[in-house]
């Protein structure tokens, strides 16, 4: 069974055994995240169909936009002419969210802005594909206060221009990207009064996105710029956190990873700006956007290193759960986590599971590091998480109506949390636990 290939609810996708194996230590080797990204991408395209179909059977949600079709010429186009970078570009976090959301509001489960802007924002995927590939293209494109939104590129910002939606009218040549009386080169252009590039920090490749509008969680929002000194202490505070998470030379296997975070994992981090509480630590993911979270600024990189794993632990299992039904579950809300004062259903019972044994291994990893951990409360919170996770995957185990998939990934968290519960720990610490 162990080594048995795993059917995934997508016959066109196989899991090996030992891939999902790893996965439900709780950790998980570079390829078997490489295969979630996978069904992620797949995922993602059907998705985009999906949208598409949507949109040609009521081409008039385009609404002022025209038709969908230049668009997505466009977009195949870009795709021939640069395939990997506008594979990347589709399996941004950015585009992820926006086509989630935007098949949301064409089934009418979600609100946002006039429909049109929502469903036209595939003209704004278009112009980026078109910048990134050195293609030529015309479109017209939503624009909100002025302010056109290149996912993974940037903001460009009209002057005086009417508040509120409105219809403009685009050209890219060479790379160079002209709405009305501005033009601006995406690739190369530094900030200014009317471009906005997205923001990466440090030398992993991670975004700070303060200025999609398919970055929050549930609607469109608009640009929230950071001012300088933020993004810097953002990049310090990061840069600090990918380190403590940089795993030792000859690491060992699969299972010790869980805990870590490698670079590349988490792609985006979206600031956490309204109504945050000082000294408040908030974060948040959504399995539609798959390396990406939204995360105040914490205090130490500790802090950060630890919402870095906890929340690359709920992408993984969100893609887990786009290939596998794990559970079924009614929704009700009847049960309890200890780190929560709200009652769950069996689904956010589950996330919770796999977000904190990712804590559990982080703190575990941290027990006798003084230099990360000055402190030295790593045995307290190892001790303690790993006690709260064991009576959630026990819950898990008796109580959820759980699929073969399901309880092969709970057996191998229970498995992965009896061995911990089984090494030494400070008596204080353990009893404080």
């Amino acid at each position: 069974m162990s080594g048995a290939p795993t059917e995934t609810a997508h016959p066109a996708l196989r899991m090996p055994g030992p891939l999902f194996d790893e996965l439900a230590t709780g950790g998980g080797s570079e390829r078997a995240v490489a295969f979630l990204s996978g069904g992620e991408r797949s995922r993602r395209l059907l998705l985009l169909r999906e949208l598409l179909d949507r949109i040609d059977e009521s081409p008039s949600v385009f609404g002022p936009l025209g038709e969908v079709a230049p668009a997505w010429a466009a977009v195949e186009e870009a795709a021939r002419s640069a395939p990997a970078a506008v594979d990347a570009l589709l399996m941004s976090p950015q585009c992820g969210s926006w086509i989630a959301h935007a098949l949301r509001r064409l089934h009418g489960a979600a609100s946002g802005p006039p429909l049109w802007a929502d469903a036209g924002h595939l003209t704004c995927v278009a112009v980026a594909a078109c910048v990134r590939a050195g293609v030529e293209a015309e479109l017209t494109v939503p624009a909100r206060d002025g302010a056109v939104s290149l996912p993974t590129l940037g903001l460009l910002q009209l002057p005086d221009s009417a508040p509120g939606f409105t219809a403009v009218r685009v050209t890219v040549r060479s790379a160079r990207v002209t709405a009305g009386p501005v033009t601006v080169r995406p690739l190369d252009d530094a900030d200014s009064p009317v471009w906005h590039p997205l923001r990466t920090l440090g030398t992993d490749g991670v975004c700070l996105d303060d200025i999609d509008p398919y970055r929050d969680l549930d609607e469109p929002v608009a640009p929230a710029r950071l001012p300088d000194d933020e993004v810097a202490a953002w990049e310090q505070v990061l840069t600090e956190a990918h380190a403590l998470l940089r795993p030792p030379a000859g690491s060992g296997p699969a299972e010790d990873a869980v805990g870590t975070v490698r670079p590349g994992d988490l792609t985006r981090i979206v600031p956490w700006s309204s109504g945050q509480r000082p000294g408040a630590r908030l974060s948040a993911s959504t399995g539609d956007a798959f390396g990406s979270m939204m995360a105040s600024r914490p205090d130490t990189a500790l802090d950060l290193a630890e919402s870095l794993v906890h929340e690359f632990q709920h992408s993984k299992l969100g893609a887990l759960l786009h290939l596998f039904p794990l559970l079924a579950d009614d929704r009700a809300e009847r049960y309890y986590a200890p780190w929560r004062a709200d009652p769950r259903h069996l689904p956010g019972l589950l996330h919770g599971a796999y977000a904190f044994i990712g804590v559990t291994g982080f703190w575990r990893a941290r027990i006798g590091d003084r230099a990360a951990d000055p402190q030295n409360t790593a045995p307290f919170h190892f001790a303690l998480r790993r006690l709260q996770t064991r009576l959630v995957v026990r819950t898990l185990a008796t109580r959820a109506d759980l699929t073969p998939a399901g309880r092969r990934l709970v057996s191998g968290l229970a498995t992965t949390l009896d061995r911990w519960l089984r090494e030494p720990v400070e008596p204080g610490a353990a009893a404080r636990a």
